[in-house]
Formats: structure tokens, sequence, C-alpha cells
């Protein structure tokens, strides 16, 4: 068995040291957090974000109905039970065509913004442009749409 020439394997490892220093420096250089600033970023992080300020829209619906939606963004992430995913904060305002004001806590969605009561009986979705209300498991408010200002 041919082992490799003592120079080969010193030159090996010394471009390997060289790469692994050269690397390193790139590395420090290249990230913006540096030790002394860790612990204020840490503080930043767990500080909640300010909220923002609400955002009203009018829908125009199927049979003349219409909804004044205001969007209130919450200032954090509530937390969940072990094993589920944190709920968005927020709520949102809605005044229907008829007087009656509702007021809707934010809940997960997969798409859009959706809002409900905790036994879902009453249920706001938007989507972009588009909304829905749903009362009792009928959409009372359907094919809902706004006008982008």
């Amino acid at each position: 068995m041919n082992s490799p020439p003592k120079r080969s394997v010193v030159r090996w490892a010394l471009l390997t040291v060289v790469f692994v220093f050269a690397f390193s420096v790139g590395l420090y250089l290249w990230l913006p957090i540096r030790p002394a600033q860790a612990p204020i970023l840490l503080q930043q992080a767990g500080a909640p974000r300010a909220a923002r300020a609400p955002i009203t829209a009018t829908f125009t619906c199927a049979g003349g109905k219409s909804i004044v939606a205001t969007f209130r963004v919450g200032t954090d992430t509530r937390a969940a039970a072990p094993g589920r995913p944190p709920s968005p904060s927020g709520d949102v305002e809605l005044t229907l065509g008829g007087g009656e004001v509702l007021t809707l806590p934010r809940t997960i969605s997969a798409n859009g913004a959706r809002y409900a009561t905790a036994d879902e009986s009453v249920v706001f979705w938007n989507i972009g442009s588009t909304a829905t209300l749903t009362q009792n498991g009928t959409a009372t408010y359907a094919d809902c749409v706004t006008k982008a200002k």
C-alpha cells in the first residue's frame, strides 16, 4: 500500500488551516451582531411591537348588504396551549348594514385574516379585497367586496 508523501500531507493540512481561518474571519466580518450588541438585541426581541393604526374598509355584499370593518392589529402574539400554534392578536369591529356592531378576535388562518367568536358561531373571513360573514353556519353576508383606495 502506497502512503502519500509527507510533503503532500503537510501541504493539505496547511491549506485546511488557512481555509478555516479565512472562513472564520469572513464569517465574523459578515455577521451584523457583535458580542457587545447581543444583550440589547435580546432585550428588544422580548419587547412587544407597537400597535399600528386601525384600518377601516367598507364591503359591499350580495343582496345590497354592507359591512364596515375596522381592523385593529395587535401588539404581539397570544401564547397557545402546548403543542398548538400561537394565535395572532388583534380584532375587527364590524358594523353591519342594519346597525348591529360585532367585535371579533383574530384567530388562526392559513389564508387571509380570520376573526371568530370562541364557539365559532360568528366568523368573519377576509381574503384580499373579499370577505364573508357566517353566523351559526349560514353565510349571512356573502360575496362581499371592497374597493382599494
